[in-house]
């Protein structure tokens, strides 16, 4: 078919929602999105979505049978990608990068040493990372599979709790940045202290640090923050707040041995801090 690449943008804007959501999946711009679907419209003679009154972009019905098809496609043409790479024994998982550091990280060696053969690939990144195209292998992230045809098994929950140097009370906090304001750990930062912080950084690794060095309140995983130079919990939530880690793969490599072989030690590591 002529402009069969088009349907890749017809389906991100129907997996993501919207056109910015589809571009940033693309690593493209919406003008770019939309002048796509648009051709593929002109070619078949059919409109394949409509501006909404919100100004945002949906799929018709004859846009979502498109939509439909180009799924079929893609997934013929990710389970042949995967027969490919089920060969190899080069393993690609995507987390963030406290996952990494402080839990993956030191256990490294022992995969390592248990399969000489294995090939690692560890990505660090906010950025979605599509499993469904073969971005990525396996992401261990905070929060539970929700969509596709993903599977996944829980690996740990992380007690998220306020810190200051020596435990003392404070209203001046360091945070996240504004992207992550809708997170559990912001939340809660934000009902405590009824201020917004003072000073923002990109990681809780560097948000510890300033936290005892400027002698600010922060928030963080409990097994990294908990005797950090001194930081001390300010108050005990009671339940505490807990984020979910999953360990999140397509159903189409549950049968691949190196994927279950990395699956199992990642369980591994969160042991100890479970």
């Amino acid at each position: 078919m002529q402009h069969w690449d088009d349907l890749r943008y017809l389906l991100a804007l129907d997996v993501h929602g919207n056109l910015n959501n589809a571009a940033k999946f693309l690593r493209t711009n919406p003008t770019t999105v939309s002048r796509r679907i648009n051709r593929l419209s002109d070619h078949y003679k059919k409109t394949l979505a409509t501006r909404q009154p919100n100004g945002e972009w949906a799929l018709t019905q004859d846009g979502q049978i498109f939509a439909a098809i180009a799924n079929n496609c893609n997934d013929e043409i990710s389970s042949l990608d995967r027969k490919i790479q089920d060969t190899s024994s080069k393993i690609t998982i995507t987390t963030t990068d406290f996952l990494a550091d402080f839990v993956l990280a030191p256990k490294i060696g022992c995969l390592l040493s248990d399969e000489p053969d294995l090939m690692l690939d560890i990505d660090c990144h906010h950025q979605n990372v599509s499993l469904s195209y073969g971005e990525a292998d396996l992401a261990i992230r905070l929060a539970r599979p929700s969509s596709g045809r993903m599977m996944g098994s829980k690996l740990a929950d992380l007690e998220m709790n306020l810190f200051s140097p020596n435990g003392g009370m404070t209203k001046r906090w360091v945070g996240l940045p504004t992207k992550f304001d809708h997170h559990p750990e912001m939340k809660m930062c934000f009902d405590f202290f009824d201020c917004p912080p003072v000073l923002r950084v990109s990681n809780f690794h560097n948000l510890r640090t300033i936290a005892v060095e400027h002698d600010l309140a922060c928030m963080g995983p409990k097994f990294m923050m908990n005797e950090w130079r001194g930081l001390k919990l300010i108050n005990h939530l009671s339940p505490p707040l807990t984020r979910e880690v999953w360990c999140i793969f397509h159903e189409t490599r549950k049968h691949n041995e190196a994927l279950k072989k990395v699956r199992n030690w990642a369980k591994d590591c969160f042991k100890e801090i479970s």
